[in-house]
């Protein structure tokens, strides 16, 4: 878990307000070693159909904060391979592409977050940092 806060600290989200559901989602993914499509959220999380739908879109909004900060870094640093991993990994290069598009006012595209990507690419690298 430790590689995990290390990422949502470079990505700024750590001590973000609602940073609670995704350290519980991504607590049960390592502690099971499950993806997150594995994830039972009734059993392991307790949520039910519309809490889970709830969730999620706390969530989003906290990867929403997550998504344009690293756009911001890899306008100022377009050349770190750390930031175009993350990129990539977390989100999908092509959001972040998005992203740095909507920041300099040439595209107003609204950008789809995959919480599964996200989680699933969180795990994978806090993995690979451990």
């Amino acid at each position: 878990m430790d590689a995990v806060n290390s990422i949502l600290r470079f990505l700024g989200i750590l001590s973000e307000t609602k940073n609670e559901d995704i350290i519980k989602i991504i607590t049960v993914m390592v502690d099971q070693k499950i993806t997150f499509s594995n994830i039972n959220f009734d059993c392991d999380l307790h949520l039910g159909g519309h809490q889970k739908n709830i969730v999620f879109q706390r969530v989003r909004r906290v990867f929403r904060i997550g998504l344009t900060n690293l756009a911001i870094m890899c306008i100022d640093y377009p050349e770190n391979d750390i930031l175009l991993e993350y990129a990539n990994a977390l989100f999908e290069y092509k959001n972040i592409h998005n992203e740095i598009q909507r920041i300099e006012n040439q595209n107003q595209e609204k950008i789809q977050i995959s919480i599964q990507h996200f989680f699933d690419g969180l795990l994978n690298e806090s993995m690979k940092n451990s």
